[in-house]
């Protein structure tokens, strides 16, 4: 079951929530974006799909947070009207997402810690890798997704042939450092 998106106008406390989030996520230095527009899924569909299914089981009754993802987008997906037409480019990875959720089979190489879906509090970080592709267009796409980071594995260094989690932990984490932030 593909999940329908509905967009939220800035009198919604939804809309203020997450610019909120988007704002205050925004870390890079010398580095500005203005949100466009905020499309949500509602959360009785999530709930019915599969993938919402197995999140909710997964989850129990531990709390998730909202993070960022970016990722790169082949159309104008959100550009116009109230509602959400994905494509199916095979280079969409963003109508990807939408109609078969995240794949760990998608990811590209050489990821800081293998192959896995990144996520990350910094909506700044996400948008370095909220890309066009073949798309002329200053508008960037970027997903809100909810994440179970309960039992985190700090790292420090990169680790390109991870697959997993050590045991006992749920999620990778690496925390921010001064330099990476100035980037």
């Amino acid at each position: 079951m593909v999940v329908q998106m509905y967009r939220v106008y800035p009198d919604n406390p939804k809309y203020q929530e997450y610019e909120t989030k988007f704002n205050k996520g925004w870390t890079h230095a010398g580095k500005t974006a203005r949100i466009k527009r905020i499309y949500l899924a509602k959360d009785k569909d999530v709930n019915k799909a599969y993938r919402g299914k197995r999140f909710n089981q997964y989850r129990g009754n531990k709390r998730y947070q909202t993070y960022f993802h970016g990722t790169q987008r082949a159309c104008n997906i959100g550009r116009w009207g109230t509602s959400l037409r994905y494509c199916k480019k095979p280079d969409c990875s963003l109508c990807g997402i939408m109609w078969r959720s995240f794949d760990v089979k998608y990811t590209g190489p050489g990821c800081m810690f293998g192959a896995g879906i990144y996520t990350t509090p910094s909506s700044s970080k996400a948008d370095i890798y909220a890309k066009n592709h073949r798309l002329f267009s200053r508008r960037h796409a970027m997903l809100i997704c909810r994440v179970i980071a309960s039992r985190q594995q700090n790292m420090t260094a990169a680790d390109h042939s991870m697959t997993s989690p050590s045991p006992g932990y749920d999620s990778v984490r690496k925390p921010p450092t001064v330099e990476a932030m100035l980037n």
